[in-house]
């Protein structure tokens, strides 16, 4: 009696030492795991800043460009208002 009961302690000891031995290799997966979780996480933020920070300087790029635009259309129209004001007063002083 004395004997199964030991044998058991020992099977029952062998298969605590299974479960604790896969339970710390699952922990150390679950810690890798993580670790190239935050390491991927951390690089898409800095990737995703990067881009951010692109396309923000493209926008004041165009921005600018767009002014510059609006300035040279500005002055065409100023231009040619002149320049029919003008052409008008010359027709009246034709006659």
């Amino acid at each position: 009696m004395k004997q199964q009961l030991l044998a058991k302690e020992q099977n029952f000891n062998k298969m605590l030492a299974d479960v604790y031995q896969r339970w710390e290799s699952t922990a150390q997966t679950w810690v890798q795991m993580k670790e190239e979780l935050e390491h991927k996480f951390q690089e898409s933020q800095r990737l995703r800043e990067h881009e951010e920070a692109k396309t923000r300087e493209e926008l004041q790029r165009l921005s600018e460009a767009n002014l510059q635009l609006e300035l040279q259309v500005s002055k065409k129209q100023e231009k040619k208002s002149f320049c029919r004001w003008f052409w008008k007063k010359m027709k009246f002083w034709k006659k």
